[in-house]
């Protein structure tokens, strides 16, 4: 069996001025920092095929399920074969649509623009023009260890309580995913038609809250360097962002200096994981997806969401009453950056209290809602080199959880593929009130977690990977 593959490199790039997802008084891109791109990766073994897509820019929820569909359907394969994932870059435009976390649309994003037009059809066309293209390949892998440019941001007081780590703490790490994979695919004369990198860390170092700018951050610029060093700027790439749901790049919100002092690092290392490089075995390929159930819990009582909405309004009412710029504070659990304005901070604790009356209003109408969440998972293979693919930001204990059980030598863990829930954590996590571990308050739709919670997607995983396994 032979592998062929092929690859495109587009440009994605917005304008000046595109909506973002900032919660701020500045809602749209100030400036252009460095330019988007967007990777795209065929494989095919004769008899299937497989479609990797990876975007600097925001994919999840409908309009990145419609880029799927439409992907599929110009190369005739079924949307499990097709990956649409993203780098989680912060610093690019809005979603649009709707998110799978948000089914009745509180989040308000926009309507698919001009913008978000022009990258779904020059995606889909560079889709499909890669049959046209497809090569004899060899694949191989290389790994290295990071621990140095990311932490957990996740932590833990000392009464129990937990926060979100936004500011930087040198002396800090916690439980991360330090490994770094790089897939390198080669011409049979040597040559490289493409390179891949999956690495855990959530990037939003040029993020800036205030003057929202477009940049491809640490994953786009250190991959940057990776390519010229392999083979120039045109060489098309993909980087896969790990479990990240918890695990942040160092230096939150630093600006693009910063950022670019990290990408070098991360480089470096991604440079000493080609130098290991060994062959990828067999040219089997091939995707298999299955679903998985998290149960809900319970919603909390009705005089704690009483107390709980009284704490929100008061919140509101003392942050529109004086900047806060500069002041660490906290509401229901939800600590927030000396770095957001008292509009920031006022607008989250808006979507905050609109789960709250969301949750008084089913106690007064007392009506069911699913006992579970169910969530789609996806599974790939190309030879002895396996893809785990969640819709979700899962935190890295699950990644590494998923990886330590994979029957494959090498499993890359991706998330916020094809679409996402938001966060999920294991069941450790599941009483935790900070922001990743309560997202449910940034729904209007969903119930706190229980236990096993994200644990029992990793059961449903390495089932999902041992089918996968025992394909030829």
């Amino acid at each position: 069996m032979t592998l062929r593959a092929a690859a495109a490199l587009i440009d994605i790039t917005p304008p000046v001025g595109a909506p973002t997802a900032n919660k701020n008084a500045v809602p749209a891109t100030t400036a252009i920092l460095g330019s988007l791109q967007a990777g795209l990766l065929l494989f095919d073994s004769g008899n299937r095929r497989l479609c990797l897509i990876s975007a600097e820019t925001f994919v999840a929820g409908s309009f990145g399920q419609a880029i799927r569909r439409a992907v599929a359907e110009v190369l005739g394969i079924r949307a499990d074969a097709v990956l649409v994932a993203e780098t989680h870059n912060h610093s690019c435009p809005a979603p649009c649509g709707q998110y799978e976390f948000d089914p009745l649309g509180s989040l308000h994003l926009p309507q698919e623009s001009a913008y978000h037009r022009r990258l779904k059809e020059d995606v889909v066309a560079a889709a499909a023009a890669l049959p046209a293209k497809l090569e004899s390949v060899r694949l191989s892998r290389g790994r290295a260890l990071e621990y140095s440019l990311t932490y957990q941001r996740k932590r833990r007081r000392g009464n129990g309580t937990t926060y979100l780590l936004r500011d930087h703490d040198p002396a800090w790490v916690g439980l991360i995913d330090p490994e770094l994979i790089v897939v390198r695919c080669e011409r049979l004369d040597g040559s490289p038609l493409a390179v891949m990198v999956n690495f855990s860390g959530h990037p939003a170092t040029t993020l800036n809250l205030n003057r929202p700018v477009v940049d491809p951050d640490v994953a786009g610029r250190a991959i940057r360097h990776l390519t010229a060093h392999l083979g120039g700027p045109e060489l098309p790439y993909l980087y896969l962002t790990g479990f990240s749901g918890d695990i942040n790049f160092r230096h939150f919100l630093g600006g693009p200096e910063r950022a670019e002092t990290l990408a070098l690092s991360l480089a470096q290392r991604m440079v000493e994981a080609c130098a290991a490089l060994e062959p990828v075995s067999g040219a089997t390929i091939a995707a298999r997806s299955s679903h998985s159930a998290i149960p809900l819990a319970p919603l909390p009582a009705r005089a704690a969401l009483e107390a709980e909405k009284a704490e929100l309004l008061e919140f509101i009412d003392r942050v529109h009453a004086e900047e806060t710029l500069g002041r660490e504070m906290e509401v229901v659990g939800y600590n927030f950056s000396r770095t957001m304005t008292s509009y920031h901070k006022a607008n989250i604790a808006r979507m905050m209290l609109g789960w709250t009356e969301w949750a008084l209003d089913h106690h007064t109408r007392q009506q069911p809602f699913p006992k579970e969440l169910i969530i789609p998972l996806q599974a790939m293979r190309i030879g002895d080199l396996a893809l785990m693919t969640w819709p979700a930001e899962p935190f890295a204990a699950l990644g590494v959880a998923v990886k330590r059980r994979s029957p494959f030598p090498v499993t890359l863990t991706v998330g916020t593929a094809n679409g996402t829930f938001g966060y999920v954590g294991g069941v450790d996590d599941v009483r935790d009130q900070d922001y990743m571990s309560a997202f449910y308050r940034h729904t209007h739709f969903l119930p706190p977690f229980a236990p096993p919670a994200g644990d029992a997607l990793v059961e449903q995983s390495i089932a999902l990977l041992d089918r996968l396994r025992a394909e030829s």
